[in-house]
């Protein structure tokens, strides 16, 4: 799901199975974009989890991308839709690459 909050001005593209159970599966993603339409470098989160919801010993990283250290997170948007990248590091190291192709984002 992929959706543009115009008075919150970001985009961002979800991605959830509900029905995981593979540890060694994406359960969860997103991609969030606080910046979208500024022409600047941009900034955000980006959200990996692996396996259940309910199994609290799974994977999870989270990385957070500031206004004063923006980087390795990019959108390009082309028509009613957008591409939604991430390509860096946890801080502690795990390295993380995260897509999203959105055919179209949802205005809210």
């Amino acid at each position: 799901m992929c959706m543009h909050f115009k008075d919150g001005k970001n985009v961002t593209a979800v991605f959830k199975d509900f029905d995981a159970k593979d540890p060694k599966k994406v359960a969860e993603a997103a991609i969030n974009i606080w910046n979208p339409d500024e022409a600047a470098p941009k900034w955000g989160s980006v959200q990996v989890a692996f396996g259940p919801r309910s199994d609290k010993s799974v994977t999870r990283y989270e990385v957070k991308i500031t206004a004063d250290n923006a980087g390795p997170i990019t959108i390009i948007r082309h028509g009613k839709g957008a591409d939604l990248a991430f390509q860096g590091r946890t801080k502690d190291g795990i390295s993380l690459r995260v897509t999203a192709k959105c055919l179209e984002l949802e205005e809210l």
